[in-house]
């Protein structure tokens, strides 16, 4: 007869024995009056099993798990339980139990004591019974006679073992109270709130943005009350098959070492495949366990969590908080870059952060730069209605009037002061919305606006989003505030800059209500304004006149330039700027071009290239004087100007002849 030897520290020396491993748990602890009950009616051959148990062993054991265990099963229970541990060992005594009481390691094995129970108490203890030990024969439809067996987990736990199954490891990891954990930055003072509702057997429900350190701060919460944490994927969850198996194993588990199960993951996307269906199942499946569920913000749970159940939302990230999360992990890794700018231009979860700052870690030289890029990468995707644009204009490539560059230099200093305005001189308390920076650009086109949005981008070292609207303008009611709530939450949770050229068609003044879609317009246009007022980010307008901007927005903007023509002297700055060190130049007559010829900055960088695609074409060693000037009389052409062999002047030879 072989034992099935497992390797144990604590059985080494009693797998040499032979005895089934329940000789070894049990020693002297199994109550006594229970052992000649059982004795005085079973068969000799399982008689002298547990007079082995009470009498022949002698060794000594820590036998606290295993009498913890019993005490969940109950008096039956525990004999059950017994059974089932002692037939893991000796496949024979199982069928013995079979042969003798008509049920194997089931409640029947239990004989006259069922008599003495009342059919509720015996379906309790096999209710508990059931939440630790797998089934055998599960389509057997008389309880008391179904087979449970004690399988892997259950002994590793009786070995002192917390490692979660590994079918389990696909989606949930188990968390000691002792465990490493990340320091908690912020919100210190929620962690006595959540104690208190883990205290409870009730659901909660912690809410939060995400990468917002819901699960960190669950860690902490239970590493105070000393219990282990049980952190499923519901992502990864409910694509598993046979889900029900798995929630039973994780009940279990939560049973095992008192742990509180964690499921996170859960987004509106979540909740509108899964959510409505699923919810129920989980709760009845952790029924009168401590569970919790990490929810995005936004999500209410109440539809599939029936009854009393809890709810505790984290703030959303001020700028204060931010900086927190941006000084601990710079510290921690001991980089000395400016948390204060970081923080109060850089709106990132802590998630977020955290990435960030091990990524610069691992750079040879963590530069200011490597973090900027580092931080760019860790935004979420724009999304259909967004796009990034490629930025590559600085101050030094825009040429427009000193007034706007003034402007301009204007909004980057109040992203850049934020953190002293409205932190170090308290501000903020003061104005609790409305910190959006806007601006509204105005002016023919060509003139610069877009290039001008490019600049900040590039000057702030934030990325650009332009929003499409094609995509946000929609025929239908209440769509486009739809798409549009997408847009800023997006603009929110990245701190980008959302750049809305043509601004006409959302941004544009409110008229008479005639019939119901000009009321439905004019609600649009107000939620615009109501949003505007909201956001805590950058967005720039482009309009080729400002006078179709409602003048609500124009109060609300914070800056409004106009972008005008250029007179001869930026003209001749922007034609010597459109052509790089490398390009070949001839004979061009800047200053002449620049008097004679008023275009926008746009019409000249067309010019200029197709003129250097007309020198290429003729295999030219450069672009000269022929080659603008046939550049510029296309220009005309294709806006219906005029071409009068006087307006080309002393080079009017080159196209006349």
């Amino acid at each position: 007869m072989e034992t099935e030897v497992i390797n144990w520290n604590k059985l080494e020396d009693f797998a040499e024995t032979g005895l089934p491993l329940i000789y070894y748990l049990l020693k002297d602890d199994i109550e006594q009056d229970l052992v000649e009950e059982y004795m005085a009616y079973s068969p000799s051959q399982a008689k002298y099993t547990y007079i082995e148990l009470c009498e022949a062993l002698e060794k000594e054991s820590d036998t606290l798990r295993y009498r913890q265990l019993r005490n969940m099963c109950g008096k039956i229970g525990a004999m059950v339980l017994d059974c089932a541990l002692s037939c893991t060992f000796y496949t024979h005594l199982e069928a013995q139990l079979i042969d003798s009481c008509d049920g194997g390691c089931s409640f029947s094995i239990a004989g006259p004591l069922e008599m003495n129970s009342s059919y509720n108490d015996l379906w309790e203890q096999y209710q508990k019974v059931s939440e630790l030990l797998p089934v055998r024969n599960p389509l057997e439809t008389v309880f008391f006679r179904k087979t449970f067996y004690a399988d892997q987990r259950i002994l590793n736990h009786l070995a002192g073992i917390d490692e979660i199954e590994q079918e389990l490891s696909r989606f949930a990891v188990i968390k000691a109270p002792d465990d490493d954990k990340q320091p908690l930055y912020i919100d210190t003072d929620i962690l006595p709130k959540l104690e208190t509702l883990l205290k409870s057997k009730h659901p909660i429900q912690l809410v939060g943005d995400a990468g917002r350190g819901k699960k960190l701060l669950l860690h902490h919460a239970l590493g105070e009350l000393g219990r282990y944490g049980i952190f499923v994927d519901g992502r990864i969850l409910v694509n598993e098959s046979g889900i029900s198996s798995f929630l039973w194993k994780l009940r279990r588990e939560a049973l095992l070492i008192n742990g509180v199960i964690c499921v996170y993951g859960i987004d509106e996307e979540w909740i509108r495949k899964y959510g409505y269906s699923l919810l129920p199942i989980i709760r009845q499946s952790f029924n009168g366990l401590s569970f919790c569920f990490c929810t995005d913000r936004g999500i209410n749970l109440a539809d599939g969590l029936a009854g009393d159940w809890n709810r505790l939302e984290l703030p959303e990230m001020k700028q204060n908080s931010c900086i927190m999360v941006w000084k601990g992990y710079l510290e921690k890794y001991d980089i000395d870059l400016d948390y204060k700018r970081m923080g109060s231009k850089y709106n990132l979860s802590p998630a977020q952060v955290a990435k960030v700052v091990r990524r610069i870690s691992e750079a040879e030289l963590p530069t200011s730069k490597v973090l900027i890029q580092a931080c760019i990468d860790v935004l979420p995707a724009a999304g259909k209605n967004l796009k990034q644009m490629n930025v590559t204009y600085t101050f030094d490539d825009l040429k427009v009037t000193p007034q706007t560059k003034e402007v301009l230099e204007n909004i980057c200093a109040h992203v850049n002061q934020r953190e002293r305005v409205y932190g170090q001189w308290d501000l903020e308390s003061r104005y609790s919305y409305g910190k959006s920076v806007s601006a509204l650009f105005c002016g023919p086109p060509g003139t610069g606006k877009t290039m001008a949005a490019h600049v900040l981008s590039s000057s702030l070292s934030l990325p650009l989003y332009s929003i499409n609207l094609s995509q946000i303008v929609d025929k239908y009611i209440g769509e486009t505030e739809k798409k549009l709530e997408e847009v800023f939450n997006i603009g929110e949770k990245s701190n980008t800059i959302l750049f809305f050229d043509e601004a006409d068609s959302l941004f544009g003044k409110r008229s008479e209500v005639n019939d119901s879609k000009d009321r439905y317009a004019n609600i649009e246009v107000s939620y615009i304004l109501q949003r505007l007022e909201q956001y805590d980010g950058i967005v720039i307008m482009a309009s080729n006149n400002r006078n179709n901007i409602d003048e609500a927005f124009s109060r609300r903007i914070r800056y409004i330039t106009e972008f005008q023509m250029p007179d001869e002297q930026i003209r001749m700055e922007i034609w010597k700027s459109c052509f790089s060190k490398q390009t070949p130049l001839l004979d061009i007559d800047f200053e002449f071009v620049a008097k004679e010829f008023e275009f926008s900055g746009g019409d000249i960088k067309n010019i200029a290239l197709n003129a250097a695609f007309l020198a290429a074409q003729e295999e030219s060693n450069g672009i000269g004087m022929i080659h603008v000037l046939r550049s510029i009389q296309m220009e005309l052409q294709k806006s219906n100007r005029v071409q009068m062999s006087s307006k080309f002047g002393k080079y009017a030879y080159l196209l006349f002849e």
